[in-house]
């Protein structure tokens, strides 16, 4: 949060949006960036917070914006539109900062992201300037490092502690003694929870809004219900037929898939109906193939006929953007600020 959000992605915008003629955006370029910006709106998925605004606010940005601006929609914009090398560097970060995110590759392509982090930090110098070398854009390096030992990049980010705060500072009601009133009240929470009847617990995965149908599909029959969202018990993630920007997930083979319906058989485990895209290709091949950090194009009038999957088949939920009327770019969430 503070070193690679507030830290360097933020510095990095702010070169961009006011610093020396040499690395300063183009006004043209700068207008058609924060249009583009906000063209994205539609499309961002309820794990993202906040909605993406134009660089020209970047003093009022909050640090999630700039998580946003950094995994997913940064790289969109900013190509074609910044400078090769500028735009070269910016991927060697994003690269890197989405490898040591993920569970599956921060251990399996860490050197790859040292490679990448060291080569970025080498690089900005010659880019920017050796004096704006902070100690945030120094501390780079030692990322990979620090995951090797703590895990994911998210298991020891700030952002769901600093989100906690709002509630430690509801639970104070007097200056005197804080630390102790902040401990009773989230003694005195918890206690609660585990008094609660099981029953109370809320179960997932929750069904919401059922949708009324009279007509049978060979995936369905006419005794199942179907509803129009489902809510998964990892991080609250929500699918919703109904909203474009929540019908989008990767499977566990890898596969990226839109869900058609979901469905609640009689006395078994909810399912979903899918259509697979079957042409993928990458967004960029550099510094890596973009693949190895979960990012991909597709082309949506390439589907596949409607099959049944199980909740278990659901590896991430994606952020779908549509760049024209075939062809969209898919990157699979990596979102945990709560």
């Amino acid at each position: 949060m503070h070193n690679v959000c507030l830290g360097v992605v933020k510095k990095l915008v702010e070169f961009w949006v006011k610093g020396n003629k040499q690395v300063r955006l183009e006004k043209d370029k700068k207008e058609k960036i924060n249009n583009e910006l906000k063209k994205l709106r539609p499309y961002v998925p309820s794990e993202i917070c906040r909605l993406p605004r134009g660089l020209d606010e970047i003093e009022h940005y909050k640090a999630t914006e700039l998580r946003t601006f950094l995994l997913y929609t940064g790289q969109i914009v900013l190509k074609g539109n910044l400078k090769k090398k500028f735009y070269y560097h910016f991927l060697l970060l994003v690269y890197a900062i989405r490898i040591l995110i993920f569970s599956e590759t921060y251990s399996k392509y860490n050197e790859l992201s040292t490679q990448f982090l060291k080569k970025f930090v080498d690089d900005y110098s010659a880019l920017y300037g050796s004096h704006y070398i902070s100690y945030n854009v120094h501390s780079l390096i030692h990322l990979p490092f620090y995951v090797l030992i703590h895990g994911p990049l998210d298991n020891f980010s700030c952002f769901r502690y600093e989100n906690y705060l709002q509630e430690i500072k509801k639970s104070i009601k007097s200056i005197k003694y804080p630390l102790q009133e902040i401990f009773n009240r989230i003694v005195e929470k918890q206690k609660m929870y585990d008094t609660l009847p099981a029953q109370l617990h809320k179960q997932y995965p929750v069904l919401s809004n059922e949708i009324i149908h009279s007509n049978p599909s060979p995936l369905f029959n006419i005794n199942d219900k179907l509803f129009e969202k489902i809510t998964l018990e990892q991080t609250n993630t929500i699918i919703n037929v109904l909203k474009e920007k929540y019908r989008y997930i990767m499977l566990t083979n890898n596969t990226l898939v839109m869900v058609q319906h979901i469905v609640q058989p009689k006395n078994k485990p909810p399912n979903l109906i899918v259509k697979q895209f079957i042409s993928c290709s990458e967004f960029t091949n550099t510094p890596e193939s973009s693949f190895k950090i979960g990012v991909y194009m597709v082309d949506t009038s390439k589907m596949s006929e409607l099959y049944c999957i199980n909740l278990t088949d659901i590896k991430y939920k994606c952020f779908f953007i549509s760049l024209s009327d075939n062809l969209a770019l898919i990157s699979t969430l990596c979102h945990s600020e709560t």
